[in-house]
């Protein structure tokens, strides 16, 4: 497997998409949920962990005020890419951040002006 993967999200607007750069990489771990009643896989939650096995705690320290909502989209297309990859084919379950999701709004909000993305 290719330890590079480039994730381009189609759905960014040209104003969007020169958000600039994270400074950082980081990958994902894929926590098994299990349905202890049933005894079966139920999908699972994409973890941040850096490029060698680092803990989130080290990949979350990167993180600040300037870069967090990059960060966090980025978490997001990153774990879709990465299970693609994997051939995951239950629930993944993604944690985002709720400051983001306000910024998210006024996103939806400059995508409707702008007449870009969905």
């Amino acid at each position: 497997m290719d330890d590079s993967i480039i994730i381009h999200d189609r759905f960014s607007c040209n104003a969007c998409a020169d958000q600039g750069d994270l400074g950082f990489d980081f990958s994902m771990a894929f926590q098994p949920i299990v349905d202890c009643q049933n005894r079966r896989l139920f999908g699972y939650e994409a973890l941040v962990r850096g490029l060698h096995g680092e803990p989130a705690g080290a990949v979350m320290a990167e993180v600040s005020d300037d870069n967090l909502y990059l960060f966090d989209q980025l978490c997001r297309v990153k774990a879709i890419a990465l299970a693609a990859e994997l051939e995951l084919t239950s629930i993944l379950s993604i944690n985002f951040s709720s400051q983001c999701g306000i910024q998210a709004r006024a996103l939806h909000s400059h995508h409707a002006e702008c007449g870009e993305g969905a």
